[in-house]
């Protein structure tokens, strides 16, 4: 879905991720020449992504040809120039292509593709051990990449977490084994150079953020007034419910056995809590797992319990959280951030009054993308996301369905 919202932008290049003293001598990107532009950061990404599309002439091609680890500083706001929705992020350059636009050789698009600039991201290889929390050991990564960092939860671990690799490939090595109690982590990048580190369930406790309200004139209105601010405004949606085969795979759930050196001990894993009527599973399915996953002999008491089981329950909770979700277009002064919740109101197709329940409710924002198309102006869009529907005000029988 397009949209004709104004904007300002601005990409420059540089040798590193640090803010240039000087823009004189730096390599500048009319606005006229992009072609389109998208950014995204996810609860599921470490490194917000960028793919950018520009029409050259050659001096890219053969003037300044890109070279490895160069640099974008891209700002981008709307029109306004409003301080809470300004984007200013260096991403590092991962991918070029250039396709010939022409039979005559007259200019050629050129496809750039990179993530969010980072020290020593993917480079050197590295021997290491620390000792801590999960939390503690991405908050030091982190921090050594240039990178700031933000918790608002804390590993149940204590133990060694041993590096051989990157420091890109240690993060996700830790994040993916992070350990809290019955509850998932989620370890990601956002656009202002932040790594979070959070659970799901200290976010679905916090209050909503907005109400999603659809309303196509406040979309394309740059100026959002102070009575606007708790609203989120969008003109059009796109629902996926993948339920069916993410309960197969693994939201029924499953159990978890290990040997501790004196018994064999079996953990089943534990839903999500329901923020919605109906989980939408079959309660005959509900009473057979549908994996197991043998761990094997665990002798260490403090991994016994911790890092092995992390890994499963936070496999297992972003399957159940991106269950059912809904992608909107929404105003682009919005300022929304990962893991906010919306209360979201479906306008009903069948009583222009009312709201379609089932896909109506409480949702977190799992996603945020930023895309100009030329001629088409600039486009915010947000994916939200749950595990679960509510029950229509027609359909009467749910037995069977929990």
């Amino acid at each position: 879905m397009s949209s004709v919202q104004e904007y300002t932008v601005e990409i420059l290049f540089s040798e590193t991720k640090d803010v240039p003293s000087s823009f004189d001598n730096l390599m500048t990107i009319p606005p006229d020449s992009i072609k389109s532009l998208l950014i995204t950061e996810s609860v599921l990404t470490l490194l917000p992504k960028i793919e950018l599309v520009v029409a050259d002439k050659g001096t890219f091609l053969e003037g300044n040809p890109l070279s490895d680890k160069d640099v974008l500083h891209v700002s981008l706001n709307n029109q306004l120039d409003l301080t809470d929705t300004e984007i200013y992020t260096p991403f590092m350059v991962s991918s070029v292509t250039a396709t010939s636009d022409s039979f005559e050789n007259q200019g050629v698009y050129i496809k750039v593709v990179g993530y969010m600039a980072a020290d020593n991201a993917f480079s050197p290889y590295k021997y290491n051990a620390i000792n801590g929390s999960s939390d503690t050991v991405i908050r030091k990564i982190a921090l050594e990449m240039g990178l700031k960092f933000k918790a608002d939860a804390t590993g149940s671990e204590s133990n060694y977490w041993y590096q051989n690799g990157n420091n890109y490939q240690y993060i996700k090595h830790v994040a993916n084994r992070s350990y809290v109690p019955q509850d998932g982590v989620f370890v990601y990048g956002t656009l202002d150079g932040t790594i979070n580190y959070t659970t799901i369930k200290t976010r679905m406790a916090l209050d909503n953020i907005f109400t999603g309200v659809f309303d196509r004139d406040h979309v394309q209105n740059n100026v959002l007034l102070d009575e606007d601010l708790p609203y989120m405004y969008y003109d059009g949606y796109e629902i996926v419910d993948l339920s069916e085969t993410y309960n197969n795979m693994c939201n029924y759930g499953g159990v978890v056995n290990k040997y501790n050196l004196l018994e064999y001990v079996e953990d089943p894993l534990v839903n999500l809590d329901k923020t919605t009527d109906l989980s939408n599973k079959r309660e005959s399915y509900t009473t057979s797992p549908v994996f197991s996953d043998n761990l094997g002999i665990i002798g260490s008491k403090p991994l016994q319990d911790t890092i092995y089981n992390g890994k499963l329950q936070n496999t297992f909770t972003k399957y159940q959280l991106f269950s059912n979700s809904i992608s909107i277009n929404i105003n682009n002064s919005t300022n929304v951030s990962l893991f906010d919740k919306v209360d979201l109101a479906v306008p009903s197709l069948i009583d222009g009054d009312s709201i379609a329940e089932p896909y109506s409710g409480e949702y977190v924002v799992a996603s945020i993308s930023h895309s100009i198309v030329l001629n088409a102006g600039y486009a915010k869009r947000v994916l939200l996301c749950r595990n679960g529907i509510n029950k229509s005000v027609l359909k009467k029988d749910y037995n069977g369905v929990v």
